[in-house]
């Protein structure tokens, strides 16, 4: 679901700011993964909290073709 509906490259990049450019395509690489695991541990932490809450999004707007 983390793959499919949020762009983890492209926040990976808005993490790192101007380190991004800085990086190699290894670290790049690197780095993406181990955030992508990090941002996995903390929701899956968080949501097995869940004490019984919903979540309800009332209205979306588009950006473009990719972003809402």
């Amino acid at each position: 679901m983390l793959q499919s509906g949020f762009d983890m490259e492209r926040i990976g990049r808005a993490v790192l700011g101007r380190y991004w450019r800085a990086a190699s395509p290894e670290q790049r690489a690197e780095f993406l993964r181990l955030f992508e695991d990090f941002v996995v541990r903390v929701y899956a932490g968080r949501l097995s909290a869940d004490s019984g809450e919903t979540l309800e999004v009332g209205a979306t707007r588009l950006r473009d073709d990719r972003d809402a």
